[in-house]
């Protein structure tokens, strides 16, 4: 027999969730996008729990003539003109326009993570700072222009406040320090919002907290205290901002005014030392978010399911499916969606406790 064939096989397949998201999918008018923070609601919309799972089906009824003129409207992707990429290589920063001849940003092998600005014309990155107190390696946040010029460090280590801890060897005090987790730009600003971890000798430490930082290095500013924040999204207009942790996905306004919590669910045993935290991913028009949220004990039973939710700006939550597959890691962000979030890709066991895998 020959070697490549004891390979796993792997058996892929496209399938599309149009039925439950469709049927179900129906975003809420919102105002025009402001700059400033939504009003506060005279009355907390009523919380949704995933378990026990709400009166709607889990499993959506065939779309009705009604159902189907009240769908979105198909976008249309603009023609895109040129492109930039932005990657590293040898730990310098490098950028392709175009497909231009690519030219080196940084130097000196420090430098990694970089992320476009919305209009293209920065780039913010990671830049080693040496080791801390435990010898684990600390860095810091900083921004250079997509033309090579304006480097400059935005957020230092020093910035931001670090935890003292007893070494697990002694009893000397040691200071852990903070930094910079999941990192984005704001949409339409040329600001950041980023969460923070302790750089610890096991495991991950995240803080779930929000903090906020412009271009200029000025007005760094916490947006949201130590356990009150966690992996985040921002609305395409920039005015809500959906929040979830292990345990809750909440909705609040951008700068963490009017906080509602949508769903509460289980604890995920990951089988490791990171906890599951579902990714929001918001509809283009900005009227609601939605989130995938995998069962406990995903390595347990023999068939994983995952619960679809969809998460208006104002309102209550609505529960769309109840789908039959592994949700674990591909709901951790939010490439599983289509553009347009009328679609959603997972895999499925070929067998009962197979690790071979269909895409669906």
């Amino acid at each position: 027999m020959d070697a490549n064939r004891r390979w796993l096989k792997v058996f892929v397949a496209l399938g599309c969730l149009v039925g439950s998201l469709l049927a179900c999918y129906n975003p809420t008018p919102t105002a025009e996008p402001s700059s400033s923070p939504a009003p506060e609601p005279t009355e907390t919309p009523e919380q949704a729990v995933a378990s026990p799972v709400p009166e709607e089906p889990t499993s959506a009824p065939s779309p009705t003539a009604e159902d189907a003129t009240l769908a979105p409207e198909p976008i249309v992707s603009p023609e895109v003109e040129g492109f930039v990429i932005a990657y590293t290589k040898g730990g310098s920063l490098w950028l392709s326009e175009d497909g231009a001849a690519p030219r080196q940003l940084t130097s000196g092998g420090l430098d990694g993570r970089p992320i476009l600005s919305p209009d293209g014309q920065w780039v913010v990155f990671e830049r080693e700072a040496g080791v801390g107190a435990m010898g684990l390696p600390r860095f810091d946040l900083w921004v250079v222009g997509v033309d090579g010029s304006d480097l400059h460090r935005l957020v230092a280590v020093a910035d931001l406040p670090g935890e003292t801890v007893t070494a697990s060897d002694s009893d000397d005090e040691i200071l852990l320090d903070r930094v910079p987790m999941q990192v984005a730009w704001l949409p339409g600003s040329n600001a950041l919002a980023f969460n923070t971890q302790l750089m610890v000798e096991h495991g991950m430490a995240p803080k779930d907290d929000l903090w906020r930082v412009g271009v200029d290095s000025q007005g760094l500013t916490q947006v949201l205290p130590d356990g009150q924040g966690g992996v985040f999204a921002f609305s395409p207009d920039g005015a809500h901002l959906a929040v979830s942790t292990p345990s809750e996905v909440s909705m609040m306004n951008a700068d963490g005014g009017n906080r509602r919590a949508l769903v509460d669910f289980d604890f995920v045993d990951t089988a490791s030392e990171y906890a599951f935290y579902p990714m929001p991913a918001w509809a283009p028009d900005g009227s609601s978010a939605l989130v995938a949220i995998s069962s406990p004990e995903p390595f347990s039973d023999a068939i994983p399911t995952a619960d679809v939710w969809r998460l208006p700006v104002d309102g209550a939550a609505l529960q769309l499916a109840t789908l039959s597959g592994t949700f674990l890691f591909s709901a951790m962000g939010d490439s599983l969606w289509s553009a347009d979030r009328t679609r959603v890709g997972y895999t499925v066991a070929a067998e009962v406790w197979s690790n071979e895998r269909t895409l669906v």
